[in-house]
């Protein structure tokens, strides 16, 4: 007779396996750009399944996979909600929004039952497009909050038109494509307003001017909330952790460990001068570190129990 403890165990090991299956299974299909409400609807399936009250559930045995997958069942539903209440004109920007909450949630789901890391070329591919992203939004957000802010026609006018430069290469490049529609047509009236106002730069009305810098700046400083998304919060917490264990113990900082710190560029303004200055000294990056660790990783212990909102 086999014991129960070993059948227990038995029992949830299959589980586990078959919950992988329909994890592996979804992560190709994302990677296939299967349709984005199919993606969803198969994600909730399985999170209901997870979350119980299920034979999938009841073998598995771990309370707090559930917790987490009734957590991200609701994120879900609301993305299928939102993908159905859309028009034509940002039935694209939810389809694309939608597949970010799936593969969240199999990041999520993975880590909180313990599973290896699932491939996924399309989360690298969204990691890629949000690490460029961030740079853009970074070199937008200098170029406005970085210099002292303008105080009379001439540094106005000059001002204005450093930040048209930036604002023209965003709109122009890749990465404008996978900002919220409602970002791009934020940036889309203020560089319709950058062109009004530098019309004629002899003739600038500085009130007017006035109150286009502070709507810029509050567009910069909203810009932030990209390092919100969860593919950069989860490649960010893991490079810092990583780097503040490596550099705590190297004198120097190793060539592998130098490319991926270069991805937290536009995730933190001391970070981002030591990467332009190329300053690879172990001892300004252990001061960097150690207040990023602080204020990512530390908070995100048992980050997969929480859901944040994407952007």
């Amino acid at each position: 007779m086999v014991p129960s403890s070993l059948l227990s165990l038995e029992l949830r090991d299959a589980a586990l396996e078959r919950v992988h299956s329909r994890l592996f299974s979804l992560s190709r299909a994302c990677d296939a750009s299967g349709p984005a409400d199919a993606l969803v609807g198969d994600a909730l399936t399985l999170c209901r399944d997870l979350a119980g009250p299920s034979s999938l559930a009841d073998a598995l045995e771990t309370p707090e996979a559930s917790d987490v997958a009734f957590v991200v069942a609701t994120d879900l539903r609301g993305a299928r909600e939102r993908l159905a209440a859309a028009i034509p004109t940002t039935r694209a920007d939810e389809s694309a929004r939608a597949t970010r909450h799936v593969l969240r949630a199999l990041s999520v789901l993975t880590q909180a039952l313990g599973l290896p890391r699932l491939p996924s070329a399309a989360r690298d591919r969204l990691l890629r497009t949000s690490l460029a992203t961030r740079r853009r939004y970074a070199a937008l957000r200098r170029s406005i909050l970085g210099p002292a802010p303008p105080t009379d026609a001439t540094s106005m006018a000059r001002s204005l038109a450093r930040v048209r430069i930036q604002t023209t290469l965003l709109a122009r490049s890749e990465e404008y494509r996978s900002l919220r529609s409602g970002d791009r047509d934020q940036l889309e009236e203020l560089r319709a307003r950058l062109d009004r106002a530098l019309k004629d730069r002899d003739a600038i009305d500085v009130r007017d001017a006035e109150r286009l810098w502070q709507d810029l700046a509050g567009f910069a400083r909203l810009s932030t909330a990209i390092n919100r998304r969860h593919e950069l919060v989860e490649n960010d917490t893991t490079i810092i952790d990583e780097a503040a264990e490596t550099l705590a113990t190297q004198k120097e900082i190793p060539t592998r460990l130098r490319m991926r710190l270069e991805t937290l560029s536009g995730l933190d303004d001391e970070v981002d001068v030591l990467i332009e200055r190329y300053e690879w000294n172990v001892g300004p990056w252990r001061e960097a570190l150690v207040a990023l660790h602080e204020r990512l990783v530390r908070p995100a212990t048992g980050r997969f129990t929480r859901v944040t909102p994407l952007r």
